[in-house]
């Protein structure tokens, strides 16, 4: 009964294919939207956004805007923009991490489960999706 060995490991390698392009997908699907994290620092509240916005299909290739603001803790002034950047980066599938386009060493981790996004060791959670806005 060598052949029925066989077709249970050749149905269980296609199951394990299967399974690990859903997860996949579901890491490409999760990945575009807006995060955000927040802290203080002395008498400041210091605000963090990162937009990421596929803008290729082809190459999985995503740009992403962080912008922080520096407002007031004790009586809420209004924020002002303090730095916006801007940076180009591409899917890499072997690392499972988005990296900077041009030799630049910026790199993105996510955990989907989450909705956490890792950006130079610093954690920030998905405040909204882009799914519907790709392109």
């Amino acid at each position: 009964m060598k052949w029925k060995d066989n077709l249970r490991r050749l149905k269980l390698s296609l199951f394990l294919s299967y399974k690990n392009a859903l997860q996949e997908k579901a890491m490409l699907m999760c990945m575009p939207g807006i995060y955000r994290r927040n802290w203080n620092e002395g008498n400041c509240r210091i605000i963090e956004k990162v937009m990421i916005k596929k803008i290729s299909d082809l190459g999985d290739i995503y740009k992403i805007i962080q912008v922080t603001w520096k407002g007031n803790c004790f009586d809420n002034t209004l924020l002002h923009k303090q730095k916006v950047d801007k940076w180009i980066a591409c899917y890499d599938n072997s690392t499972k991490q988005l990296e900077e386009v041009g030799g630049g060493e910026r790199k993105c981790s996510f955990f989907p489960e989450r909705l956490l996004l890792l950006l130079s060791g610093a954690t920030y959670k998905r405040i909204k999706s882009l799914n519907s806005l790709v392109k």
